[in-house]
Protein backbone atom coordinates (compact mmCIF):
# COMPACT_ATOMS: atom_id res chain seq x y z
CA UNK A 1 0.00 0.00 0.00
CA UNK A 2 1.36 3.39 -0.98
CA UNK A 3 1.56 5.85 1.88
CA UNK A 4 -0.36 9.08 1.44
CA UNK A 5 -0.34 12.25 3.46
CA UNK A 6 -4.10 12.48 3.89
CA UNK A 7 -5.51 15.29 6.00
CA UNK A 8 -9.25 14.83 6.55
CA UNK A 9 -9.69 16.98 9.64
CA UNK A 10 -11.43 19.88 7.92
CA UNK A 11 -14.38 18.49 5.98
CA UNK A 12 -17.47 20.56 5.34
CA UNK A 13 -20.37 18.42 4.15
CA UNK A 14 -21.84 19.96 1.00
CA UNK A 15 -23.61 18.65 -2.08
CA UNK A 16 -21.79 16.00 -4.11
CA UNK A 17 -20.02 17.12 -7.27
CA UNK A 18 -18.33 14.38 -9.29
CA UNK A 19 -15.28 14.63 -11.57
CA UNK A 20 -14.86 12.51 -14.68
CA UNK A 21 -11.13 11.90 -14.05
CA UNK A 22 -11.22 9.55 -11.00
CA UNK A 23 -14.49 7.97 -12.12
CA UNK A 24 -13.64 7.32 -15.76
CA UNK A 25 -9.98 7.90 -16.59
CA UNK A 26 -6.57 6.36 -15.94
CA UNK A 27 -3.43 8.45 -16.37
CA UNK A 28 -0.11 6.57 -16.71
CA UNK A 29 3.28 8.32 -16.62
CA UNK A 30 6.77 7.31 -17.73
CA UNK A 31 7.53 5.76 -14.34
CA UNK A 32 4.56 3.43 -14.71
CA UNK A 33 2.62 5.35 -12.06
CA UNK A 34 -1.17 5.41 -12.28
CA UNK A 35 -2.06 8.96 -11.28
CA UNK A 36 -5.33 10.13 -9.78
CA UNK A 37 -5.05 13.37 -11.75
CA UNK A 38 -2.37 15.85 -12.81
CA UNK A 39 0.05 16.07 -9.88
CA UNK A 40 -0.31 19.84 -9.56
CA UNK A 41 -4.08 19.43 -9.13
CA UNK A 42 -3.74 17.27 -6.00
CA UNK A 43 -3.16 18.36 -2.40
CA UNK A 44 -3.12 16.58 0.97
CA UNK A 45 -2.33 13.21 -0.60
CA UNK A 46 0.00 11.61 -3.11
CA UNK A 47 -1.31 11.76 -6.70
CA UNK A 48 -0.06 8.20 -7.28
CA UNK A 49 -2.57 5.37 -6.86
CA UNK A 50 -0.27 2.51 -7.87
CA UNK A 51 2.44 1.38 -10.27
CA UNK A 52 2.03 -0.81 -13.33
CA UNK A 53 5.48 -2.36 -13.06
CA UNK A 54 4.38 -4.12 -9.89
CA UNK A 55 0.56 -4.14 -9.92
CA UNK A 56 -2.30 -4.92 -12.27
CA UNK A 57 -4.36 -1.94 -13.47
CA UNK A 58 -7.68 -3.54 -12.57
CA UNK A 59 -6.59 -3.99 -8.95
CA UNK A 60 -5.29 -0.40 -8.74
CA UNK A 61 -8.56 1.00 -10.14
CA UNK A 62 -10.52 0.14 -6.99
CA UNK A 63 -7.79 0.25 -4.36
CA UNK A 64 -8.02 2.30 -1.15
CA UNK A 65 -6.26 5.31 -2.66
CA UNK A 66 -8.73 5.60 -5.53
CA UNK A 67 -11.72 4.96 -3.25
CA UNK A 68 -10.61 7.63 -0.78
CA UNK A 69 -10.10 10.16 -3.57
CA UNK A 70 -13.52 9.46 -5.12
CA UNK A 71 -15.26 9.91 -1.78
CA UNK A 72 -13.91 13.46 -1.57
CA UNK A 73 -16.20 14.24 -4.51
CA UNK A 74 -19.23 12.36 -3.26
CA UNK A 75 -19.09 14.07 0.13
CA UNK A 76 -18.65 17.41 -1.65
CA UNK A 77 -15.53 18.41 0.28
CA UNK A 78 -13.09 18.19 -2.68
CA UNK A 79 -10.45 18.13 0.05
CA UNK A 80 -7.72 16.68 -2.17
CA UNK A 81 -8.20 19.07 -5.10
CA UNK A 82 -6.17 22.22 -5.70
CA UNK A 83 -8.46 24.91 -7.06
CA UNK A 84 -5.46 27.14 -7.76
CA UNK A 85 -4.34 24.84 -10.58
CA UNK A 86 -7.56 23.03 -11.60
CA UNK A 87 -9.65 25.28 -13.85
CA UNK A 88 -12.70 23.01 -13.53
CA UNK A 89 -12.68 23.35 -9.74
CA UNK A 90 -12.00 27.08 -9.90
CA UNK A 91 -15.16 27.38 -12.03
CA UNK A 92 -17.28 24.86 -10.14
CA UNK A 93 -20.15 27.33 -9.83
CA UNK A 94 -20.34 27.70 -13.62
CA UNK A 95 -21.72 24.65 -15.50
CA UNK A 96 -20.44 26.07 -18.81
CA UNK A 97 -16.84 26.27 -17.56
CA UNK A 98 -16.57 23.17 -15.36
CA UNK A 99 -16.85 20.57 -18.12
CA UNK A 100 -15.29 17.80 -16.01
CA UNK A 101 -17.49 18.31 -12.94
CA UNK A 102 -21.13 17.27 -12.61
CA UNK A 103 -23.73 17.58 -9.87
CA UNK A 104 -25.84 14.58 -8.92
CA UNK A 105 -28.87 16.21 -10.53
CA UNK A 106 -26.98 16.76 -13.79
CA UNK A 107 -25.87 13.12 -13.81
CA UNK A 108 -29.36 11.76 -13.20
CA UNK A 109 -30.86 13.99 -15.93
CA UNK A 110 -28.31 13.06 -18.59
CA UNK A 111 -28.73 9.68 -20.29
CA UNK A 112 -25.03 9.23 -21.04
CA UNK A 113 -23.78 10.36 -17.61
CA UNK A 114 -26.39 8.32 -15.75
CA UNK A 115 -25.18 5.13 -17.48
CA UNK A 116 -21.50 5.87 -16.92
CA UNK A 117 -19.35 4.96 -13.92
CA UNK A 118 -21.10 7.74 -12.02
CA UNK A 119 -23.99 5.29 -11.61
CA UNK A 120 -22.06 3.42 -8.92
CA UNK A 121 -22.71 6.45 -6.74
CA UNK A 122 -25.90 7.93 -8.18
CA UNK A 123 -27.78 4.61 -7.90
CA UNK A 124 -26.70 3.97 -4.29
CA UNK A 125 -25.36 7.18 -2.73
CA UNK A 126 -25.91 6.06 0.87
CA UNK A 127 -23.75 2.94 0.58
CA UNK A 128 -21.08 4.14 -1.87
CA UNK A 129 -17.56 3.46 -0.54
CA UNK A 130 -15.60 4.64 -3.58
CA UNK A 131 -15.76 1.31 -5.43
CA UNK A 132 -16.82 1.38 -9.08
CA UNK A 133 -18.53 -1.56 -10.79
CA UNK A 134 -17.30 -0.43 -14.20
CA UNK A 135 -13.80 -0.12 -15.59
CA UNK A 136 -12.28 3.15 -16.89
CA UNK A 137 -13.37 4.36 -20.31
CA UNK A 138 -10.55 6.86 -20.89
CA UNK A 139 -6.82 6.11 -20.94
CA UNK A 140 -3.99 8.64 -21.04
CA UNK A 141 -0.54 7.26 -21.80
CA UNK A 142 2.51 9.42 -21.17
CA UNK A 143 4.90 6.52 -20.82
CA UNK A 144 7.87 7.17 -23.11
CA UNK A 145 9.84 10.45 -22.88
CA UNK A 146 11.73 9.65 -26.10
CA UNK A 147 11.63 12.72 -28.32
CA UNK A 148 13.37 14.00 -31.43
CA UNK A 149 13.51 17.53 -29.95
CA UNK A 150 15.01 19.05 -26.80
CA UNK A 151 12.71 22.01 -26.26
CA UNK A 152 14.00 24.09 -23.32
CA UNK A 153 10.48 24.34 -21.89
CA UNK A 154 10.48 20.54 -21.45
CA UNK A 155 14.04 19.21 -21.10
CA UNK A 156 17.71 20.15 -21.26
CA UNK A 157 18.98 17.27 -23.39
CA UNK A 158 17.90 15.08 -26.27
CA UNK A 159 16.57 11.72 -25.09
CA UNK A 160 15.65 8.70 -27.18
CA UNK A 161 15.42 5.35 -25.43
CA UNK A 162 17.58 3.04 -27.51
CA UNK A 163 17.08 0.01 -25.29
CA UNK A 164 14.62 -2.70 -26.13
CA UNK A 165 10.86 -2.54 -25.63
CA UNK A 166 10.73 -5.08 -22.78
CA UNK A 167 10.29 -2.49 -20.02
CA UNK A 168 7.20 -0.92 -21.59
CA UNK A 169 5.96 -4.34 -22.68
CA UNK A 170 5.83 -5.22 -18.97
CA UNK A 171 3.91 -2.04 -18.20
CA UNK A 172 1.44 -2.68 -21.00
CA UNK A 173 0.98 -6.28 -19.87
CA UNK A 174 -0.34 -5.02 -16.53
CA UNK A 175 -2.53 -2.48 -18.30
CA UNK A 176 -4.37 -4.95 -20.52
CA UNK A 177 -6.90 -5.87 -17.82
CA UNK A 178 -8.63 -2.50 -18.36
CA UNK A 179 -8.14 -1.87 -22.10
CA UNK A 180 -11.37 -3.67 -23.17
CA UNK A 181 -13.42 -0.87 -21.62
CA UNK A 182 -11.42 2.01 -23.10
CA UNK A 183 -13.39 4.22 -25.48
CA UNK A 184 -10.98 7.18 -25.60
CA UNK A 185 -7.18 6.84 -25.82
CA UNK A 186 -4.67 9.68 -25.53
CA UNK A 187 -0.94 9.38 -26.27
CA UNK A 188 1.79 10.54 -25.62
CA UNK A 189 2.32 13.71 -23.59
CA UNK A 190 5.71 12.63 -22.32
CA UNK A 191 7.64 12.53 -25.60
CA UNK A 192 6.80 12.07 -29.29
CA UNK A 193 5.18 8.87 -30.52
CA UNK A 194 7.11 8.88 -33.80
CA UNK A 195 10.45 9.01 -31.93
CA UNK A 196 9.60 6.09 -29.65
CA UNK A 197 10.71 2.56 -30.47
CA UNK A 198 7.91 1.12 -28.32
CA UNK A 199 5.19 3.30 -29.86
CA UNK A 200 6.38 2.54 -33.39
CA UNK A 201 5.84 -1.15 -32.62
CA UNK A 202 2.54 -0.52 -30.79
CA UNK A 203 1.11 1.58 -33.63
CA UNK A 204 2.36 -0.67 -36.43
CA UNK A 205 1.06 -3.85 -34.77
CA UNK A 206 -1.85 -2.23 -32.96
CA UNK A 207 -3.49 -4.84 -30.68
CA UNK A 208 -7.01 -4.50 -32.06
CA UNK A 209 -8.48 -7.22 -29.83
CA UNK A 210 -7.27 -5.39 -26.70
CA UNK A 211 -9.42 -2.35 -27.55
CA UNK A 212 -12.81 -3.65 -28.75
CA UNK A 213 -14.64 -0.48 -27.64
CA UNK A 214 -12.12 2.15 -28.75
CA UNK A 215 -13.81 5.02 -30.60
CA UNK A 216 -11.60 8.10 -30.33
CA UNK A 217 -7.89 8.89 -30.04
CA UNK A 218 -6.04 12.06 -29.10
CA UNK A 219 -2.68 11.87 -30.84
CA UNK A 220 -0.01 14.23 -29.46
CA UNK A 221 3.08 15.08 -31.48
CA UNK A 222 5.50 17.87 -32.40
CA UNK A 223 4.86 16.86 -36.06
CA UNK A 224 8.52 17.03 -37.13
CA UNK A 225 8.35 13.28 -37.84
CA UNK A 226 4.68 13.23 -38.84
CA UNK A 227 5.23 12.68 -42.55
CA UNK A 228 3.33 10.56 -45.04
CA UNK A 229 5.65 7.56 -44.68
CA UNK A 230 5.43 7.40 -40.89
CA UNK A 231 1.68 7.97 -40.85
CA UNK A 232 0.84 5.14 -43.20
CA UNK A 233 3.03 2.73 -41.26
CA UNK A 234 0.37 2.90 -38.53
CA UNK A 235 -2.13 0.03 -38.40
CA UNK A 236 -5.21 0.84 -40.53
CA UNK A 237 -7.61 -0.05 -37.70
CA UNK A 238 -5.95 2.58 -35.50
CA UNK A 239 -6.09 5.16 -38.28
CA UNK A 240 -9.78 4.40 -38.87
CA UNK A 241 -10.77 5.72 -35.43
CA UNK A 242 -11.79 9.32 -34.79
CA UNK A 243 -8.37 10.89 -34.33
CA UNK A 244 -7.81 14.32 -32.82
CA UNK A 245 -4.33 15.67 -33.61
CA UNK A 246 -2.79 17.85 -30.90
CA UNK A 247 0.44 19.38 -32.15
CA UNK A 248 2.89 21.38 -30.06
CA UNK A 249 4.61 24.06 -32.16
CA UNK A 250 5.49 27.07 -29.94
CA UNK A 251 6.31 29.42 -32.83
CA UNK A 252 5.00 30.87 -36.07
CA UNK A 253 8.23 31.82 -37.84
CA UNK A 254 11.49 30.10 -38.72
CA UNK A 255 13.66 32.36 -36.56
CA UNK A 256 11.65 31.86 -33.38
CA UNK A 257 11.19 28.14 -34.03
CA UNK A 258 14.96 27.81 -34.15
CA UNK A 259 15.21 29.41 -30.69
CA UNK A 260 12.44 27.48 -28.93
CA UNK A 261 12.65 24.19 -30.85
CA UNK A 262 16.05 24.04 -32.57
CA UNK A 263 14.79 22.17 -35.63
CA UNK A 264 13.66 22.78 -39.20
CA UNK A 265 10.61 25.02 -39.51
CA UNK A 266 10.40 24.08 -43.19
CA UNK A 267 10.09 20.38 -42.33
CA UNK A 268 7.50 21.19 -39.69
CA UNK A 269 5.34 23.18 -42.09
CA UNK A 270 5.57 20.53 -44.82
CA UNK A 271 4.26 18.01 -42.31
CA UNK A 272 1.61 20.39 -40.98
CA UNK A 273 0.20 20.81 -44.48
CA UNK A 274 0.11 17.01 -44.73
CA UNK A 275 -1.76 16.87 -41.41
CA UNK A 276 -4.20 19.46 -42.75
CA UNK A 277 -4.64 17.27 -45.83
CA UNK A 278 -5.54 14.35 -43.56
CA UNK A 279 -8.21 16.53 -41.95
CA UNK A 280 -9.60 17.61 -45.31
CA UNK A 281 -9.70 13.98 -46.48
CA UNK A 282 -11.58 12.89 -43.36
CA UNK A 283 -8.67 10.88 -41.93
CA UNK A 284 -8.52 13.18 -38.91
CA UNK A 285 -11.42 14.42 -36.82
CA UNK A 286 -9.76 17.65 -35.67
CA UNK A 287 -6.52 19.56 -35.27
CA UNK A 288 -5.37 21.62 -32.32
CA UNK A 289 -2.04 23.41 -32.07
CA UNK A 290 -0.20 24.47 -28.92
CA UNK A 291 2.05 27.37 -27.97
CA UNK A 292 3.72 27.55 -24.57
CA UNK A 293 4.49 31.24 -24.47
CA UNK A 294 7.40 32.94 -22.72
CA UNK A 295 9.70 35.91 -23.31
CA UNK A 296 11.31 34.17 -26.29
CA UNK A 297 8.12 33.77 -28.32
CA UNK A 298 5.18 35.74 -26.84
CA UNK A 299 5.44 38.37 -29.60
CA UNK A 300 4.26 35.75 -32.10
CA UNK A 301 0.96 34.97 -30.36
CA UNK A 302 -1.17 36.91 -32.90
CA UNK A 303 0.68 35.35 -35.87
CA UNK A 304 0.37 31.93 -34.22
CA UNK A 305 -3.40 32.34 -34.13
CA UNK A 306 -3.41 33.17 -37.83
CA UNK A 307 -1.24 30.13 -38.52
CA UNK A 308 -3.69 27.93 -36.65
CA UNK A 309 -6.57 29.21 -38.75
CA UNK A 310 -4.58 28.58 -41.93
CA UNK A 311 -3.99 25.00 -40.77
CA UNK A 312 -7.73 24.64 -40.03
CA UNK A 313 -7.15 24.05 -36.33
CA UNK A 314 -10.42 24.09 -34.43
CA UNK A 315 -8.59 24.81 -31.16
CA UNK A 316 -5.51 26.96 -30.57
CA UNK A 317 -3.98 26.47 -27.13
CA UNK A 318 -1.85 29.33 -25.80
CA UNK A 319 -0.66 28.68 -22.26
CA UNK A 320 2.14 30.15 -20.15
CA UNK A 321 5.47 28.52 -19.43
CA UNK A 322 5.51 26.19 -16.42
CA UNK A 323 8.44 25.56 -14.09
CA UNK A 324 8.91 21.88 -14.90
CA UNK A 325 11.86 20.59 -12.85
CA UNK A 326 13.36 18.81 -15.88
CA UNK A 327 13.15 21.83 -18.22
CA UNK A 328 16.31 23.60 -19.35
CA UNK A 329 14.93 26.87 -17.98
CA UNK A 330 14.58 25.40 -14.49
CA UNK A 331 17.92 23.61 -14.61
CA UNK A 332 19.96 26.55 -15.85
CA UNK A 333 18.15 29.11 -13.72
CA UNK A 334 16.54 31.17 -16.51
CA UNK A 335 12.89 30.34 -15.80
CA UNK A 336 12.12 33.66 -14.09
CA UNK A 337 13.67 35.54 -17.01
CA UNK A 338 11.43 33.65 -19.47
CA UNK A 339 8.24 33.71 -17.34
CA UNK A 340 6.84 36.89 -18.85
CA UNK A 341 3.33 35.97 -17.69
CA UNK A 342 4.34 36.74 -14.12
CA UNK A 343 3.16 40.26 -13.18
CA UNK A 344 6.54 40.86 -11.55
CA UNK A 345 8.41 40.28 -14.84
CA UNK A 346 9.96 43.55 -16.12
CA UNK A 347 8.39 43.02 -19.57
CA UNK A 348 4.99 41.80 -18.39
CA UNK A 349 3.40 45.10 -19.44
CA UNK A 350 4.46 44.42 -23.03
CA UNK A 351 2.72 41.05 -22.99
CA UNK A 352 -0.41 42.64 -21.58
CA UNK A 353 -0.30 45.38 -24.20
CA UNK A 354 0.02 42.82 -27.01
CA UNK A 355 -2.90 40.80 -25.65
CA UNK A 356 -5.09 43.88 -25.29
CA UNK A 357 -4.21 45.42 -28.66
CA UNK A 358 -4.96 42.16 -30.46
CA UNK A 359 -8.05 41.40 -28.35
CA UNK A 360 -6.81 37.92 -27.51
CA UNK A 361 -9.28 36.24 -25.17
CA UNK A 362 -10.32 32.81 -23.99
CA UNK A 363 -13.26 31.72 -26.12
CA UNK A 364 -14.51 31.44 -29.69
CA UNK A 365 -12.90 33.43 -32.47
CA UNK A 366 -15.09 32.65 -35.43
CA UNK A 367 -14.86 28.90 -36.07
CA UNK A 368 -11.77 28.59 -33.87
CA UNK A 369 -11.64 28.20 -30.12
CA UNK A 370 -8.80 30.11 -28.44
CA UNK A 371 -7.73 28.39 -25.22
CA UNK A 372 -5.72 31.27 -23.81
CA UNK A 373 -4.48 31.40 -20.23
CA UNK A 374 -2.37 33.87 -18.30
Amino acid sequence: MLENNIDIRDITAVNPILCTIPFNQVLVDELGNVNLCCGSHIKNMSPVAGNLFSEDAKRIWNNEVYKTFRQSFTDGSLRYCNEKSCSALANKQSPEARLLLHTLEEIRCDEHLSKSNYSSFSDSPDTFDGTLTGMPTRLYLGIDPSCNLKCPSCRDALFIDKSGTERLDTLYGNLRSITPGIEFLELDGSGDVFASKWYNKFLRDFPVSDFPNLKEIKFRSNAVLWNRKNWYRIHPTFRAKKIHACISIDAATESTYEVVRGDSFQTLMENMYFVRELLENGELESISIVMIYRKSNYHEIPVFIQLGKELKADTIIINPLQAWAQSAYSINGTFEDEAIHHPSHPEHHRLKQLIDENNIRYGNDGDTFIDFAW
